[in-house]
């Protein structure tokens, strides 16, 4: 059946309001991890991601070795190896400096970072 005329509305219309960006919880989170952020960055101004010498290949987490070196760049960005949901923003077991490539690197090759710790599990 097709209608010829759309169907009318009765009575207000419903009142929209936009959806708020961030719970006030999450807001003050958000605004705590802000201060944590600048923190961690200036006691760690170099980037913590262990590449190896020849190439751009990564090295485990935490595990010097002869033939890997520290990325040499200044740190851009703060890595969260277990995620930032809930409490694991604030968590700072977790976090490690990286400058922006090494951060887009990691993310991008997740799987080879699982394997090395750079990104953990929630479990682990």
């Amino acid at each position: 059946m097709k209608r010829k005329t759309p169907l009318k509305r009765y009575g207000k219309p419903l009142k929209r309001t936009p959806l708020k960006p961030a719970s006030p919880k999450r807001a003050a989170q958000l605004k705590e991890y802000s201060r944590l952020r600048k923190a961690f960055l200036a006691e760690h101004p170099r980037c913590e991601v262990r590449l190896h010498a020849q190439g751009r290949e990564l090295q485990p987490f935490g595990k010097p070795s002869d033939v890997a070196m520290q990325c040499p760049m200044r740190s851009d960005d703060v890595h969260h190896r277990a995620g930032r949901m809930g409490k694991m923003l604030l968590d700072v077991r977790f976090l490690m400096a990286a400058c922006r490539s090494c951060h887009d690197f990691l993310h991008s090759n997740a799987n080879e970072a699982r394997r090395l710790g750079y990104l953990i599990t929630k479990t682990q």
